[in-house]
């Protein structure tokens, strides 16, 4: 294979990691990134890709969808070469996310060679007390992950470019908006500031407090801080988590 591009959102790192182990497998001669997580990155015309790279198209799922800054970016991603879908999600659901980034690739001129939903740990887990698919992916997940792009490039080479339509649903369902919350600052913050630099939507000010308009509770401040000062203690989200947190282990669900 000749050209690898990947396109990303990944607030706390999971989307990035499962990407670079598919990309691992792939091998392609040349590998490239576009991570739009910084808020400093954000195209504001469209990305032209030539048909000799296969892009993937990856971000984080928010109930059930592509967290929102991730899509708006990736919508503009266009070319006429082959792509791959990735979604990472909470160990819930996937929903509509990864239909939602097979059809904006469809609809920007791409083939799409495969699709994947992988787990990561879920945001509300660097928030709260409870513990929401923690530590994934795992060694297992990546292995998969880095299967799966072998898996592609043989597809490839075999002269297979079907389009394999993944699980969800057309119209998409609703995203989170009702779920959004800023978290707490509390008085254990020692001003050390690493929550204003990951922020990829700078929703923290400098006096260390979460605007809960900008705020999309990627959970990207609580899982750096070293002092556990950024907490959500909104009782919906709390019950919320202590659901999540019972569920069985999901697995990577693939589609080619």
């Amino acid at each position: 294979m000749k050209k690898l591009l990947l396109a990303y959102f990944s607030a706390t790192g999971a989307t990035k990691t499962v990407v670079e182990a598919l990309a691992k497998g792939f091998g392609a001669n040349e590998i490239s990134k576009l991570d739009f997580t910084s808020p400093d990155f954000r195209a504001q015309e469209d990305i032209l890709v030539d048909e000799d790279t296969t892009v993937v198209f990856a971000g984080p799922v928010f109930a059930g969808r592509i967290q929102t800054d991730a899509m708006d970016q990736l919508k503009r991603i266009k070319g006429n070469g082959n792509a791959i879908c990735i979604c990472v999600y909470g160990n819930r659901d996937f929903d509509d996310a990864l239909i939602e980034l097979y059809d904006t690739a469809i609809d920007n001129g791409f083939n799409v060679v495969g699709n994947g939903a992988f787990i990561g740990e879920h945001s509300f887990t660097h928030i709260t007390d409870f513990n929401i698919a923690k530590n994934r992916p795992d060694a297992n997940d990546l292995t998969i992950a880095e299967n799966f792009g072998r898996d592609i490039v043989k597809k490839i080479v075999d002269g297979n470019l079907s389009n394999i339509e993944p699980k969800g649903n057309r119209p998409y369902k609703d995203g989170m908006s009702s779920l959004l919350v800023a978290p707490d600052t509390l008085d254990t913050c020692i001003k050390c500031g690493k929550c204003i630099t990951v922020c990829p939507v700078n929703a923290i000010n400098t006096e260390f407090k979460c605007n809960p308009d900008l705020c999309i509770l990627c959970g990207a401040c609580g899982k750096v801080c070293p002092v556990n000062a950024k907490v959500c203690t909104v009782e919906p989200l709390i019950q919320k988590s202590k659901l999540l947190s019972t569920l069985e282990k999901r697995v990577p669900k693939l589609f080619i």
